[in-house]
């Protein structure tokens, strides 16, 4: 399990990382961790920043854990869960921390 990304969830704080090696970082809002059924970790939340494939943002994802690299809480802290946001994600058989 990754204690930054639970801290950040239970601290309700902004994160940033690298995405599978590709661009600058991505500005997240992290709402959900926990094991998918493949046994891998995964991450959801709404990123409202940074780089973006599809250009468009802010937008709801789901993050592999094992595919970040150098993630860093930003300091900065955001105001709870989105209105959209459904606690209990289907995704993940195992919820290691979630808002």
């Amino acid at each position: 399990m990754n204690q930054t990304i639970i801290n950040a969830i239970n601290n309700m704080e902004i994160l940033s990382f690298i995405y599978k090696g590709k661009g600058n970082p991505r500005v997240v809002e992290p709402h959900a961790y926990g094991m998918g059924s493949d046994g891998d970790d995964l991450l959801r939340a709404y990123q409202v920043g940074g780089y973006s494939s599809s250009g468009r943002l802010p937008k709801w994802r789901l993050f592999e854990v094992n595919k970040i690299d150098n993630l860093s809480p930003t300091g900065e802290k955001f105001n709870g869960a989105r209105s959209n946001y459904h606690r209990d994600d289907q995704v993940m058989v195992r919820i290691y921390a979630q808002l």
